[in-house]
């Protein structure tokens, strides 16, 4: 899967990616809203994730991405677009580097792939989940068109929960 926005480019992972990928997911403090928040310890518990997620989601309509910055190549995060847990809903999600954080990526990250779920793969609504605290997320969802829509629980973690129907989304120009 490719997806390019205005500065960004939504790719498949690959392997050579792992050193970004653990300054990325390396860093407590990125990874303090990312899932359980458990860091990578190494490059290459870096580069053993990276083989499962090219494993697991190339070339396939719903997965896990690597983010690259258009000008200078470089992997500033990844962003996914892929089942809950539970298999409920799709769920939207991006995570960036902290070099990348209050410049507009994550915005640009989340109307992206919302465009791309519901203009390509036709669905009818995506999710969107939160660490209660997370506020810069939270307005990241809403410039991207989703609603609050209460709390939820994800992997065992109280969340904020967000949702974007298709029917209220307008395509940009």
């Amino acid at each position: 899967m490719r997806l390019d926005t205005g500065r960004l480019v939504i790719r498949d992972w690959q392997l050579s990616d792992a050193e970004d990928a653990f300054c990325i997911y390396g860093d407590p403090e990125v990874m303090r809203y990312v899932g359980t928040g458990h860091a990578y310890e190494s490059v290459d518990k870096a580069r053993f994730a990276t083989k499962r997620i090219i494993e697991r989601y190339s070339n396939k309509p719903l997965g896990f991405w690597a983010v690259e910055d258009k000008e200078s190549g470089q992997v500033l995060g990844g962003a996914l677009l892929k089942f809950l847990p539970d298999h409920s809903d799709i769920e939207l999600g991006y995570h960036l580097c902290k070099k990348a954080w209050g410049k507009g990526y994550g915005t640009e990250i989340a109307k992206a792939l919302v465009e791309y779920g519901f203009a390509r793969l036709g669905l009818e609504k995506i999710v969107a989940v939160t660490y209660p605290e997370n506020a810069a997320s939270q307005r990241v969802l809403k410039k991207a068109g989703f609603a609050h829509v209460g709390q939820t629980t994800y992997i065992d973690i109280p969340c904020e929960l967000f949702l974007i129907e298709s029917s209220a989304w307008v395509a940009a120009p």
